[in-house]
């Protein structure tokens, strides 16, 4: 097998771990703070961890997305221990969704298990080849060249000082023997021709310093000592002690809005119920309590609950019963989370109906027990007037075909 060849099928694990590790990651934001659908299904098996009772749909999805974080960074971290410790993930997801596989019946609803328990097995031969062809010198990670930075330490602006320059003013380039050698020259051609004597400027001239004799002549460049445009400014910048001592002042008038801030629900205040309990005033909403709700409740054989809000306020036994949840895990929950799959859609239009003022008094659902076991129920809405309330139940009754 090729270099090139190894590094094609090393890829194949990896991007089908990175896919799966977004999408899972999305939809476990999505599902966790939004309160989105627990859709689709197959996200739940990828461990064998929904055989037990206590994990719920968002401890599975948190399972899962860590599971396949764990395999993709083993299998980013290319090496041949971290390879071999890549099986138990691997194998973890494989487990998961063969024993879906293996006890669900022979359906296409279950098509995408099948591709990923294909895909997964082929994971599992790539790893255990490419274990096999690594060599052992790749079993620890080579050293990496390292480039050192030293800081570079700048003058500060406020030490900036310019010195004063000296300017030299360049000597003559004649020599001093051969300009008196041309005065007297010019002297004797002076006296041929009897012209004046030259006599007084060459006294004048002899007494002028020569350029070579001159000092050097000295002009001082005025030193301007930099300022930085934010000093001007530094009068106007609060300090931090000055931000705290102001804070201070307002610390009683803060300590006292917090007292008097009236802690009310949000659902107290909600004039519409759009999840399935209808309009029902804020005057009234805090009148009745949970044991009116169980008293209400009591007088139903079948299972019974009370919605508002998509939010169970009670329940009863029964119900309890069908779903194979204790009351205290259903009650102050999310309805949807006892709703399987399959019975999203007709829940949801019961509910749009119910806001467009078309509501239905009878309408199919699929719940969902503990067990991931479904249970269809044909649910009956009953309204009962208790101290001038319209409350409205939903009974959970079986199906008569």
């Amino acid at each position: 097998m090729s270099r090139n060849n190894d590094h094609i099928i090393w890829k194949l694990p990896y991007y089908f771990l990175l896919f799966f590790t977004l999408y899972l990651g999305i939809k476990f934001v999505f599902i966790f703070f939004f309160l989105a659908a627990y859709i689709p299904p197959f996200i739940f098996d990828f461990t064998p961890f929904f055989l037990l009772s206590g994990f719920d749909y968002s401890h599975l999805l948190f399972i899962s997305f860590l599971i396949v974080l764990i395999d993709l960074y083993l299998h980013i971290t290319l090496c041949k221990k971290n390879l071999l410790y890549s099986f138990i993930p691997t194998s973890m997801l494989i487990s998961g969704i063969g024993y879906k596989i293996a006890t669900a019946p022979l359906s296409s609803s279950y098509l995408i298990q099948y591709l990923l328990f294909i895909v997964l097995l082929m994971m599992l031969a790539i790893d255990h080849r490419l274990y096999l062809i690594i060599p052992d010198s790749f079993a620890k990670s080579l050293d990496a060249d390292k480039e050192i930075i030293k800081p570079l330490s700048l003058p500060s602006f406020a030490s900036t000082k310019p010195e004063p320059v000296s300017y030299m003013q360049r000597g003559s380039t004649v020599s001093s023997g051969i300009y008196q050698s041309l005065l007297d020259a010019g002297k004797q051609l002076s006296e041929m021709f009897g012209l004046k004597s030259p006599q007084a400027a060459a006294d004048v001239q002899s007494k002028k310093p020569s350029l070579s004799e001159m000092p050097p002549r000295k002009f001082s460049q005025k030193s301007h000592q930099f300022k930085h445009p934010m000093e001007g400014k530094a009068d106007y910048i609060k300090t931090t002690k000055k931000i705290l001592s102001e804070m201070g002042q307002f610390k009683d008038h803060l300590n006292h809005l917090d007292n008097n801030i009236s802690k009310t629900r949000l659902s107290d205040k909600s004039d519409v119920d759009l999840m399935g309990s209808g309009y029902i005033p804020d005057s009234r909403m805090g009148s009745l309590d949970q044991l009116q709700y169980q008293e209400i409740l009591s007088s139903f054989q079948e299972g019974a609950v009370i919605i508002s809000r998509g939010i169970v306020k009670a329940a009863n036994h029964s119900f309890s019963d069908i779903i194979k949840r204790p009351v205290n895990d259903i009650v102050n929950h999310n309805f949807m989370d006892f709703v399987a799959p399959e019975g999203i859609s007709s829940f949801k239009s019961h509910c749009t109906n119910r806001l467009a003022g078309n509501s239905s008094t009878v309408y199919p659902i699929v719940l969902q027990s503990k067990k991931l076991d479904k249970i269809n129920k044909d649910v009956v809405i009953k309204k009962i007037n208790l101290k001038g309330i319209q409350v409205e139940i939903s009974v959970f009754k079986t199906p008569a075909n």
